[in-house]
């Protein structure tokens, strides 16, 4: 697991929420979907929630994620 893998699960937790989710909402299927493989990520497991706002980031700058509003929701 790294930081680019987090992108396309972002996208992913917003379709299967209907296009819309809040980033705890994010936060939670991933960790319900991929906590094995976070687990054993060694040092990753440890701040891949920072990761999860860098790729975030990202994928606004790349066009495929909007967020708000509301303030505190991500659009796919």
């Amino acid at each position: 697991m790294n930081r680019n893998d987090l992108k396309e699960l972002i996208i992913q937790a917003i379709r299967d929420s209907g296009g819309s989710a809040t980033i705890a909402e994010v936060g939670k299927y991933i960790w319900e979907k991929r906590e094995k493989e976070l687990r054993k990520s060694g040092e990753f497991f440890y701040k891949w929630q920072y990761e999860l706002r860098w790729a975030s980031n990202v994928l606004v700058r790349e066009k495929r994620l909007r967020k708000g509003p509301p303030r505190g929701m991500w659009h796919a």
